[in-house]
């Protein structure tokens, strides 16, 4: 077999409901050379055996089995074993758009002093219900002054990356989980410029396992590590903040403050009956509070309230 262009990164950890959707938006790329690596990180469901389904039928598709070793070092595990000259990414969870590799692959070749290019994205609830598109800022300036904020802006699972940029800026860094996205885009922009494709490329699924925010704490650790270290290798004087984290923890009020983002998400996206759902969601997690109410209400009725800007 002739060596691929792309090799496309998955690791998969009990992703047996979203899998095959994953894999099929790959495989029905309108761009179509390159190869899938799937390796299962020590699942203890049926992931292996949707991904020997599509291995039997496609020849693009390779799979490997390890027990569980964590994220980043199946990462480095896969880029071992990857041909291509270009390193694509890809969650198992997520649908990548059908022509996101010929849009990527069209700017990479158009703009040679781009290392790495992602896009803009969709977030989408557990059963692919629309919540909001995700607008990235396009340009490398841009790009790499919201990272050194500590707000990655490119989206990792639906990055595409030079092989030899990514082997320069030093790979994953086993330990920066789960900040690892940020770290690679700010070491990788002191290789070359970065870069956003102004479509939605890819649309990201939000599930209790993606969204848990219990490991806030630890996030904000490795992501101060991964700016100040960037401050220091390029000998900027600043001092790092950390942001509010907008992802749900264990506690019941940050839980109930999500399924109204996601439910006013929905509701600007014209996703009325999703809006309607989320708002009963968070009226059954707390019917005392009237942000609940208010967007459950305002969804039913179809119009905002007019105090629309307290209700966020």
């Amino acid at each position: 077999m002739k060596k691929p262009l792309i090799s496309v990164l998955m690791a998969a950890y009990n992703a047996e409901l979203f899998i095959s959707e994953a894999i099929e938006s790959i495989l029905e790329q309108t761009f179509s050379d390159f190869e899938l690596i799937v390796i299962d990180d020590g699942s203890k469901d049926d992931t292996l055996v949707k991904m020997q389904q599509y291995a039997d039928k496609d020849s693009r598709v390779r799979i490997f089995s390890q027990d569980n070793l964590g994220f980043v070092p199946t990462l480095n595990k896969a880029l071992l074993l990857a041909q291509g000259d270009i390193i694509a990414r890809m969650d198992a969870d997520d649908i990548s758009l059908p022509d996101r590799f010929e849009m990527q692959i069209k700017y990479l070749e158009e703009h040679e002093d781009i290392v790495c290019v992602s896009g803009n994205y969709e977030y989408m609830d557990e059963v692919g219900r629309k919540l909001t598109t995700i607008y990235m800022p396009l340009n490398d300036d841009d790009i790499q002054s919201s990272c050194l904020d500590g707000a990655p802006a490119l989206c990792h699972g639906c990055s595409m990356m030079w092989r030899w940029a990514l082997d320069d800026a030093g790979r994953y860094i086993v330990g920066m989980e789960p900040a690892e996205d940020l770290d690679l885009w700010l070491r990788l922009g002191e290789v070359g410029k970065l870069a956003n494709l102004e479509e939605v490329v890819l649309k990201v699924r939000l599930h209790p396992a993606s969204i848990c925010g219990s490991n806030t704490d630890i996030q904000n650790e490795k992501i101060k590590i991964a700016c100040e270290s960037a401050y220091k290798r390029r000998d900027l004087s600043r001092s790092f903040t950390a942001s509010t984290p907008w992802r749900p923890g264990d506690d019941r009020s940050s839980q109930f403050n999500f399924l109204v983002r996601c439910g006013w998400w929905a509701f600007n996206s014209g996703e009325k009956t999703t809006a309607i759902l989320y708002g009963l969601k968070a009226i059954k997690k707390d019917c005392l509070r009237s942000m609940g109410w208010r967007l459950f209400i305002s969804a039913l009725m179809k119009k905002l309230p007019d105090d629309k800007h307290a209700l966020r």
